[in-house]
């Protein structure tokens, strides 16, 4: 019996799977809500890998690593939770 599905994030990883990049924009006050998307609903999935204070600090931007089958999820849950959130560019790496 074969203990990771064919479809498991550590499977895809595993395979090769694309990555995508996402680029996100939030206030301050919302950075604790995006990290609890990541680690709850995400399970880590989705990795924090630049992250730039903007606009004297009251703004985050931060470059966002993922499986490609993961993003538009992403965006669904941002949408949901932090509607000041700006997504920016997806680049498929």
């Amino acid at each position: 019996m074969d203990p990771l599905p064919s479809t498991s994030p550590t499977r895809m990883r595993a395979q090769g799977a694309p990555r995508s990049v996402m680029q996100l924009t939030i206030d301050v006050g919302s950075m604790s809500a995006l990290l609890r998307i990541l680690s709850g609903t995400f399970h880590g999935l989705v990795q924090p890998i630049r992250i730039q204070a903007l606009d004297h600090a009251r703004k985050i931007r931060l470059s966002l690593s993922m499986d490609a089958l993961l993003a538009m999820g992403l965006m669904s849950a941002l949408v949901s939770s932090l509607p000041s959130a700006e997504i920016g560019r997806i680049t498929h790496v």
